[in-house]
């Protein structure tokens, strides 16, 4: 009779990635002078469209517009920003994505290989 080892499986690239998605998806952020939670869904669409907003409230704040803006949040909600509050909300969404891609490339380039408990909070950002 034979003795049968089972190996846990070695983590991969795609393996980070999906933590990484999963660590985007449906993230709540706050703005200034705005009294509601804001839940950014995270995929690629939502990703775009917020890029175009901030793009367009830095017109609007350079233009010195104060007109409110329209977001449809991931929860189902919509907030009437103001382009101060719009391109906020753009760059602190900007910031985590970046934060969590550095996470991810620095676990993918570990020159000892991916850890096998890559999906801890103490390799992501906060």
């Amino acid at each position: 009779m034979s003795i049968i080892t089972i190996r846990p499986k070695t983590p991969t690239g795609a393996d980070v990635n999906a933590e990484r998605d999963r660590r985007l998806h449906m993230q709540p952020f706050t703005v200034a002078g705005y009294n509601a939670t804001i839940v950014v869904e995270g995929d690629a669409s939502d990703r775009q469209n917020l890029l175009a907003l901030g793009t367009i409230a830095q017109g609007m704040i350079e233009a010195g517009s104060t007109d409110l803006m329209q977001y449809r949040d991931g929860a189902n909600v919509v907030h009437a920003l103001t382009p101060a509050q719009m391109h906020e909300l753009w760059m602190k969404g900007a910031a985590l994505i970046s934060a969590v891609s550095r996470a991810s490339w620095l676990l993918k380039d570990d020159p000892n290989g991916i850890p096998a408990d890559f999906a801890e909070d103490s390799y992501w950002p906060a």
